[in-house]
């Protein structure tokens, strides 16, 4: 890299190479942290990236809706007979008796260990992995608590197609 190649030129090669609305977005978002960059002006605030005072910051946002969709996928699959509520206590069993388990061991890895992968543990690793990046995860227990997987159940059960499925298959 030499000495005209610095991190706001790379960003302004990439700005005129970006089309649509993104571009548009990221040029204006550019031109504001130029503007303002002799003042203080941040380019992470100019892109929206620092949360406002009180607000869930974005990569927390993501990570709850990961744990979210994962809670989902295990209750479709293993749960499905079963009322949300008992879904929710055996998904927290389940989790607790991996996590004092098998996990200890599984804990520093990235993946599910091949062995468990296409089972219900692999599908508690990846919900400890994701439910590990949230602020609810305490230091002692990685599994989320009965009223986080709760509340995940309930946020499909809002849509009146997928009350009327539920209430159909327990009828």
């Amino acid at each position: 890299m030499d000495e005209s190649d610095t991190g706001i030129t790379r960003l302004r090669r990439i700005a005129v190479q970006l089309s649509g609305d993104d571009g548009r977005w990221f040029r204006e978002c550019l031109e504001l942290y130029q503007a303002g960059a002799r003042d203080g002006l941040r380019l992470e605030v100019c892109l929206g990236l620092v949360p406002e005072r009180g607000r869930t910051p974005w990569w927390e946002r993501e990570s709850c809706a990961e744990r979210d969709k994962i809670v989902r996928g295990i209750a479709a699959k293993y749960c499905a007979a079963m009322r949300t509520t008992d879904a929710a206590r055996w998904i927290v069993g389940q989790a607790f008796i991996y996590e004092t388990g098998e996990y200890r061991f599984h804990r520093k890895l990235m993946a599910p260990p091949a062995a468990i992968e296409g089972t219900v543990k692999a599908d508690l690793f990846r919900l400890l992995k994701a439910h590990g990046r949230t602020r609810s995860a305490s230091r002692k227990a990685l599994s989320p608590s009965y009223a986080t997987i709760l509340r995940a159940l309930k946020k499909i059960m809002k849509s009146p197609f997928l009350r009327k499925i539920a209430h159909d298959k327990r009828a």
